[in-house]
C-alpha cells in the first residue's frame, strides 16, 4: 500500500482523495488486479498546522481544515456520490518556524 505519495521537496504532491489500484499504464486509472493500493491523502496541509509553506517551499492553500469540510459538504449535497471511499489526512509539524 502506498499512502500519501509525495515528490522530493513536496513540489507537485498528489492531493487526491480515495483508494485505488493504479494500472501499469496510468497511475490514476484503477486496476482491480493491480499490484498495490494507493490511499490518497486529500489536501492535508493547513497554515494552522504547517505554516505558510511546506518544507519544500510550496505555499499552503488552506488556513484551516477547510478541505475536510468541503469534502463533507460535497458528499452531503450529492456533488460527490455516496458509497465511495473518500480520504483525507492531517499533517502536523513537530515545530513551527519561529518557535523553539
Amino acid at each position: 500500500m502506498l499512502a500519501q505519495p509525495a515528490m522530493k521537496g513536496h513540489v507537485m504532491d498528489a492531493f487526491y482523495s480515495g483508494v485505488w489500484g493504479p494500472s501499469k499504464e496510468d497511475f490514476f486509472k484503477h486496476d482491480p488486479d493491480g499490484e498495490y493500493l494507493v490511499v490518497g491523502q486529500g489536501y492535508d496541509h493547513t497554515k494552522t498546522l504547517i505554516g505558510e509553506k511546506n518544507s519544500g517551499g510550496t505555499e499552503i492553500l488552506y488556513d484551516t481544515g477547510e478541505y475536510v469540510l468541503e469534502l463533507i459538504s460535497k458528499i452531503e449535497s450529492g456533488e460527490l456520490p455516496c458509497g465511495k471511499i473518500y480520504t483525507a489526512s492531517v499533517h502536523f509539524r513537530d515545530y513551527m518556524e519561529g518557535t523553539s
